[in-house]
């Protein structure tokens, strides 16, 4: 990207990078692995900058999905009374890619309805 004059690089991380899994109960080699991607997001955001390269995340909690209808929640996690859909982690992504975003550098959004204020 820095080659051809720059872009935008958005990563998914998660509630549980935060948390470790302890707000809402994920395995600790999840809760790590989303740790290690928001730390990427500013090691990458640091290299990119000066290339245009331009690097974000967005870090969603529990999202209805099939992968979550297994799951068990306690409803009173959810300050909103509900999980995420699937759009509402979508449209901040596609805003990181978009020119409105351009002084958004190694910034992890959270949009998790309030359970981790952060």
């Amino acid at each position: 990207m820095g080659a051809t004059g720059g872009g935008r690089l958005v990563l998914l991380g998660s509630l549980a990078g935060y948390t470790g899994g302890s707000v809402i109960t994920n395995p600790p080699d999840y809760a790590a692995s989303k740790g290690a991607v928001h730390a990427l997001v500013r090691l990458l955001a640091r290299k990119g900058a000066p290339l245009g390269v331009l690097v974000n995340a967005v870090a969603p909690g529990p999202v209805a999905t099939p992968f979550a209808a297994g799951i068990d929640f306690p409803p009173s996690v959810f300050p909103l009374g509900r999980m995420a859909t699937p759009e509402e982690i979508a449209w901040p992504v596609a805003f990181l890619c978009t020119k409105v975003a351009s002084n958004f550098m190694g910034e992890i959004i959270n949009c998790n309805g309030g359970i981790y204020l952060g």
